[in-house]
């Protein structure tokens, strides 16, 4: 289990990681599109360190939700990591920056969560 709550915190330190080049608006679009599309292998592993870890059928069952919202969400990220390539205007990159960053915020919180629930 301290290999899947090690896992949990490395993916919270490349959220980290990700809102920071997400806020930097000089930041290269081709960096964060590379770094986004990392996220899903990250999660993943994580998934199958879950799958694999000997836990508990309540703790299993709580993780659950966090696990199918993350998910949700790293779908959506793909999404804006499109219109993101696509953008030309300084308003419509920033809306898609916006919501890149809420959903790396939620995705954060869930990882928190999940850690949270491991004990």
């Amino acid at each position: 289990m301290q290999y899947l709550g090690d896992q949990l915190a490395e993916w919270v330190r490349s959220l980290s990681q990700l809102q920071q080049l997400v806020l930097d608006e000089d930041e290269n679009t081709a960096i964060i599109l590379q770094q986004t599309a990392v996220m899903q292998p990250q999660f993943r592993a994580i998934i199958a360190a879950i799958e694999a870890a000997a836990l508990s059928p309540a703790v299993e069952q709580s993780l659950r939700p966090y696990q199918t919202e993350a998910h949700r969400r790293l779908r959506l990220m793909s999404v804006e990591g499109m219109k993101l390539r696509t953008a030309r205007s300084p308003e419509t990159l920033a809306q898609v920056r916006s919501q890149l960053k809420a959903h790396l915020d939620q995705l954060q919180q869930f990882a928190i969560a999940m850690t949270n629930e491991l004990g």
